[in-house]
């Protein structure tokens, strides 16, 4: 079930922890270190979900919720997901683009701090705050000029350009490199802050980035999908929103809770107060109670997931694509 850092409050967690049903840092960090010490442990009940991406480039960029790609679809058709190292095999396909035919794969390309990039060189970076009450706040952006240099201002005291968020739009007075933007730190807002490539020549602008109000230090997930501008629109209709679409499958990430309407990513009570025990024997030095602790919670998100599941589900077996013969894009071995 889904729950609240409200409804924690209400179950056996504070006590056993000695902790107030009131206490507002405690027990949000136990519970937060709870669930990232699970999460990488399995694919747990409310832990996978399935999103759908309207795109018409190569490049597709995961918003914050999602950790990484389990499987994915191009227009109904499903692919093959690749490492980082799929690009850099002797003998492999090399470095691939956006106009390369080579099957439906998505290729891990790293992280990045927004959903798309500077396209011009000499763009500035224009700022805008949903709600008037951020304004004052400030939000570091750190990457390349438009001189190929690390920015640095206040005489170097600063690594990046500080802005100070307005009620109005503000303009970054960074002129940047194409693709510049390299990091991105902001404090806690109160409403999303967006962020505009701006042309001052032109005066077009175009999205790059929404950070949420509790985003601080922004990190997104980015994969390419090799051949998507030959892709045409999904089925030639425009019931999947006329372009491409990408269903993925996907691990969500930890997204730490501070707020009692937060919804906690594992909704298991028991295996969150054996987790929460666990961390609480490892801070007393109390190590071989603690991996009991610990492997308690796992055997009890085991036995969740297999009763939601029931069963009467038959397992898949996955198995490398055909037409993408091995490691490399190569649709016949002759």
């Amino acid at each position: 079930m889904r729950l609240t850092l409200s409804d924690v409050r209400d179950t056996q967690i504070p006590e056993v922890l000695r902790l107030c049903t009131t206490d507002t840092a405690k027990l949000p960090r136990y519970l937060n270190e709870a669930v990232m010490r699970l999460l990488p442990k399995g694919q747990w009940r409310g832990t996978v979900a399935r999103y759908k991406f309207c795109t018409i480039a190569a490049c597709l960029t995961f918003p914050r919720q999602i950790e990484t790609a389990l499987g994915f679809s191009i227009c109904r058709a499903p692919g093959t997901i690749r490492s980082h190292w799929y690009e850099f095999l002797d003998f492999g396909v090399g470095q691939l683009s956006h106009d390369d035919c080579a099957a439906d794969q998505l290729i891990d390309r790293g992280t990045a701090c927004a959903f798309d990039d500077i396209a011009t060189i000499g763009n500035k970076i224009k700022i805008y705050a949903d709600l008037a009450v951020d304004a004052g706040k400030t939000i570091l952006l750190q990457g390349y000029d438009s001189n190929a240099n690390w920015v640095l201002t206040s005489n170097g005291d600063v690594n990046g350009e500080r802005v100070t968020i307005g009620a109005a739009p503000v303009t970054t007075s960074t002129a940047w490199l194409k693709g510049g933007l390299a990091a991105v730190q902001k404090v806690a807002t109160k409403g999303p802050i967006r962020l505009y490539d701006y042309n001052p020549t032109t005066g077009v602008q175009r999205p790059i980035a929404i950070y949420e109000p509790d985003e601080t230090v922004p990190e997104y997930r980015r994969y390419m999908v090799p051949g998507m501008g030959d892709h045409s629109s999904c089925c030639g209709s425009t019931t999947d929103c006329g372009t491409k679409t990408v269903t993925v499958l996907a691990k969500l990430a930890f997204i730490p809770v501070r707020n009692d309407s937060d919804y906690i990513l594992i909704g298991n009570v028991p295996a969150l107060k054996d987790m929460c025990m666990s961390i609480l024997k490892r801070e007393q030095n109390l190590i071989q109670e603690a991996f009991a602790y610990e492997a308690s919670a796992v055997k009890l998100l085991d036995e969740e997931l297999s009763n939601y599941y029931g069963d009467g589900t038959v397992d898949p077996i996955r198995s490398i694509n055909a037409g993408v013969f091995g490691y490399a894009g190569v649709t016949s071995i002759v």
